[in-house]
């Protein structure tokens, strides 16, 4: 585990495979309260806080007496289904692991602080956290930074020691807005490899990321401090929404339309006469050919940065 010292982790769907649960109990609390809202609309979301949730599926402030209502009847309705929640593969093998190396484990979820201890326990890996953040640590959830910047405070290091895990597009964006390279698991469901952009890796579940654990976290390594360094430079932020190839295309498109532009501005020079030497002139005459003037050249094409 060269140059990490804390893996921060998300809960649902990366220790614990709850987050249909989760969907599930929103439906039936808008259902309660005779509000519709289908159920693929609220599983893309898992994973985000119900701060941004509520009013993207059923267009009412989280905060207001509906939203809270909402939030609350959800609340007892996933509960009644946590008894039932299997941790994902590998989850506790992986965290006693990570342990063992010395590494510092801090959970970064946009889950609720009276659930954290619950979830865990379900997952059954509340004796190896050393420390638990939850949406109660941040102004704002996943997909802002809060939840992970608060994680690496209680933890008492910065980005540049630490590594998160988690399953879903919003943890990527997160933690790479915070500075911190993620890799990402696909036991979480409904997420498709390409929605993960951004994952230094992608792994089944815990379990294989145990299995090759030191071989992806020793590469990454290089990898996310190469990640940084380019960021920095370009001054562009990378996020889940904004893959790396994308940025790469922008600056791509940047520099050409500079150099075009600068082109255009400059006067042009002379033409250069085309100079022909006796060599040449001997072998094209004994050929019995007509030498035509070149009047112009042709340029070689501009090729476009990968």
């Amino acid at each position: 585990m060269p140059g990490f010292r804390v893996v921060l982790l998300d809960i649902d769907g990366t220790l614990l495979l709850s987050n249909d649960a989760h969907a599930r109990a929103f439906v039936e609390a808008g259902e309660s309260m005779g509000l519709t809202a289908a159920f693929v609309s609220v599983r893309r979301l898992i994973g985000k806080g119900s701060d941004k949730l509520i009013p993207e599926v059923f267009g009412f402030d989280a905060e207001s007496e509906p939203g809270k209502k909402l939030d609350e009847a959800k609340g007892r309705i996933f509960r009644s289904y946590l008894p039932s929640l299997q941790p994902t593969r590998g989850a506790r093998e992986l965290l006693s692991k990570l342990r063992n190396d010395g590494i510092q484990l801090v959970v970064a979820t946009s889950a609720g602080k009276e659930d954290v201890s619950l979830l865990l326990k379900q997952a059954g890996v509340i004796d190896l956290i050393d420390q638990t953040t939850s949406s109660d640590d941040a102004e704002s959830s996943k997909p802002e930074p809060d939840i992970i910047q608060a994680a690496l405070r209680k933890a008492g290091e910065d980005s540049r020691e630490a590594l998160m895990i988690g399953d879903t597009p919003y943890d990527v964006e997160a933690a790479l807005r915070a500075g911190v390279p993620i890799i990402t698991v696909r036991c979480g469901g409904f997420w498709e490899d390409a929605d993960l952009c951004g994952s230094l890796s992608i792994f089944n579940d815990p379990a294989d990321i145990r299995a090759h654990f030191e071989f992806s976290l020793g590469q990454n390594r290089h990898m996310a401090n190469k990640t940084r360094k380019n960021a920095k430079s370009s001054g562009i932020l990378v996020t889940a929404a904004t893959s790396i190839g994308k940025v790469a295309g922008k600056i791509a498109g940047l520099v050409s339309r500079r150099s075009t532009e600068e082109a255009a501005a400059k006067p042009p020079g002379p033409r250069k006469k085309k100079v022909q030497t006796s060599a040449k002139k001997k072998t094209v005459k004994k050929a019995g050919l007509s030498q035509k003037p070149n009047g112009t050249a042709k340029s070689p094409s501009r090729k476009r940065k990968p």
